[in-house]
């Protein structure tokens, strides 16, 4: 076997020519492919920091609207009447009555029926009372601005002052 002689300038060469290979064709596609990948998340961090700047200037309106519309939410769930006091409704529009005029002669429960939204029910009364036009109008009135959800599925009126009313008035009740 014959011994290779190599110098230090071959040696020097071929290991400089291998780490350029491996610089060339396995590093450098790395380098660049993680370079990219870099410049991807630092436009996405770049939108999201101009998103914030804008959105932070308008934080106060956010909490303000977020507090708003948390109280409309509150009031509309208490607006709404728990399983077993629908008392609470015949209580209500027999005292409101009496502020605008209408004489209730009688309100009878009737069973309650789903409503659309399966998660409520409707609480029907039927009401016989008597008044004037002008003060159903403005019971009526106070009913569907009042601290309940009240619809009038059916309303009569008959005679002349005082005028008879036979309405079906309906609350809103959870089902259970």
């Amino acid at each position: 076997m014959q011994k290779i002689k190599l110098d230090k300038q071959l040696v020097i060469f071929i290991s400089l020519a291998l780490v350029l290979i491996v610089e060339l064709f396995i590093l450098l596609p790395w380098q660049i492919s993680r370079i990219s990948k870099m410049a991807k998340g630092a436009n996405s961090l770049k939108q999201k920091i101009e998103t914030t700047k804008t959105e932070w200037s308008r934080k106060s309106d956010y909490l303000t609207k977020i507090s708003n519309l948390e109280d409309k939410i509150k009031k509309n769930k208490n607006k709404i009447v728990s399983s077993g006091h629908e008392s609470k409704l015949i209580s209500f529009i027999s005292k409101s009555s009496q502020n605008y005029g209408v004489k209730v002669k009688a309100i009878t429960p009737l069973d309650p029926f789903s409503t659309e939204n399966k998660k409520f029910n409707y609480i029907p009364f039927r009401i016989e009372a008597e008044g004037s036009f002008h003060d159903l109008g403005n019971f009526l009135n106070f009913l569907q601005k009042s601290d309940y959800f009240f619809e009038v599925k059916e309303l009569t009126i008959t005679g002349y002052r005082p005028n008879k009313i036979n309405m079906l008035l309906c609350g809103l009740g959870k089902k259970q």
